[in-house]
């Protein structure tokens, strides 16, 4: 077991005692839901890359019940993607979506601010479908479907409310690769077969601030503004050989940037 799925589960068990201490206490739910948009490249250094945009909608549920805090949050979005290589293809659609569930423990400071480092667990899907797209060469493409699970540990900052004033916080986060693979239906290509790979080195980091407008002094939610950074940087696959012989998947990294405008209550 790496030292990154060691330092999890001893996270995780120091994280759920408290939690579980604390469940007897019941408090109201946080919820927030709206649109994201986002611009996103993804490369492989020195054999390709690909750069499109996101759209789609990211929701969140949240309790805060004593010192324990316990977060789920789901997000879907699509969207078109260029390639380019020796060849280039347009408007390749793109799916991605994400579900997470985090424990945590909140700390308030002097009763203005609440920070929570918390651990979890993470699961993300990615289909880049290129069927039935011809390149600039008349090439056609294929569909590849990505799939980590992945350890989120970080520390959330909010600001407390405070009458109709704009509440300020933010996010820092490490995402450990637990499990990588990589489905490309190469069979989509004549004379070929598909294919899954290993990739389970890598990891991710998340940005993100947020400023929320109450718009009531108590219980009225809010609108919330929250722009954001992800980026992904996974080692070399396994080896998997096929009818056309060994293939891997490439050392690579994506960045991504966007904003998301949300609606808590």
């Amino acid at each position: 077991m790496s030292h990154v799925k060691q330092g999890f589960v001893l996270v995780f068990l120091a994280f759920s005692s408290p939690l579980l201490l604390a469940a007897e206490e019941p408090q109201p739910l946080e919820f927030s839901l709206g649109p994201y948009w986002s611009s996103i490249k993804y490369k492989e250094p020195d054999v390709m890359r690909q750069k499109g945009s996101l759209f789609g909608v990211a929701g969140r549920v949240s309790s805060h019940n004593g010192f324990a805090a316990t977060i789920f949050e789901a997000s879907y979005a699509s969207g078109d993607m260029d390639y380019k290589a020796s060849d280039f293809f347009e408007d390749i659609p793109n799916v991605v979506y994400e579900l997470r569930a985090m424990l945590g423990r909140d700390f308030n400071l002097n009763d203005t601010h609440r920070m929570t480092p918390f651990v979890g667990l993470g699961y993300r899907y990615l289909n880049d479908d290129s069927r039935g797209n011809l390149s600039a060469t008349d090439n056609v493409g294929y569909e590849r479907e990505q799939v980590y699970f992945y350890n989120p540990i970080g520390l959330e900052w909010k600001a407390l409310p405070n009458g109709l004033m704009w509440l300020v916080g933010g996010r820092i986060e490490y995402d450990g690769l637990i499990k990588g693979v990589n489905h490309s239906n190469f069979g989509d290509l004549p004379g070929n077969s598909d294919v899954t790979f290993r990739q389970d080195d890598g990891y991710g980091v998340r940005i993100a601030v947020s400023f929320e407008k109450p718009l009531a002094e108590q219980g009225g939610g809010g609108v919330i503004i929250e722009p954001f950074y992800e980026h992904w940087d996974i080692a070399e696959s396994d080896v998997v050989t096929n009818a056309q012989g060994n293939r891997i998947v490439p050392a690579n990294n994506s960045n991504e940037w966007g904003v998301a405008l949300m609606m808590s209550f």
